[in-house]
């Protein structure tokens, strides 16, 4: 092909081009949450320019191999999240943070993940009257680069800023800060 004379020659002819159908293409590879952009919706697809408000939300969707972007500058999320949906050993699920945090006030953990693999949590900051983050009965985990305190009421020392349970496996605990007053940190 001579592109600047938009000449060209091929022995192949294209008769028809035929358009995917919506269900084969791909998810985004990143999920946006965050709870000040005033374009954000926990109905929405999680875009850059429509977050998610809650991370909940994009937990309910993600898929593997795509991170959750947690964002906002100094941003405050309380919620309970629940991570339902496993990763693969090839495509996991990463929550990741900028300059944000998260806290749960209420007898849930901030962070509970049971019964998923193949998850990743990186550089989150959190804190909870009970567990941090919980992880039971799953496998091949990773919680790297975050700080977790857990904040327990009444004195009590029954919560931990990483409470590993059940018949998980796998887990892996690095360049993280756990931190507590009066509980245990891991």
């Amino acid at each position: 092909c001579d592109w600047s004379s938009d000449v060209c020659s091929s022995d192949l002819s294209l008769t028809a081009i035929t358009a995917l159908p919506a269900s084969a293409t791909s998810a985004a590879t990143t999920l946006y949450v965050d709870n000040t952009s005033p374009t954000c919706t926990d109905s929405g697809a999680g875009t850059s320019a429509a977050p998610f408000c809650t991370i909940q939300a994009a937990a309910n969707i993600v898929e593997p191999g795509q991170t959750v972007l947690i964002g906002g500058f100094d941003n405050r999320y309380t919620e309970d999240v629940k991570v339902k949906t496993s990763g693969t050993p090839t495509a996991p699920i990463t929550f990741a943070a900028a300059n944000i945090s998260f806290e749960d006030d209420g007898p849930d953990h901030a962070f509970t993940l049971a019964g998923v693999s193949n998850v990743v949590i990186d550089g989150l900051v959190g804190s909870s009257a009970d567990d941090t983050v919980l992880i039971s009965g799953s496998s091949h985990i990773t919680v790297e680069n975050s700080k977790l305190t857990p904040t327990p009421s009444s004195g009590a020392t029954t919560s931990a800023g990483l409470h590993v349970t059940g018949s998980s496996s796998a887990v892996t605990v690095e360049r993280n800060w756990i931190t507590s007053s009066n509980a245990f940190g891991f």
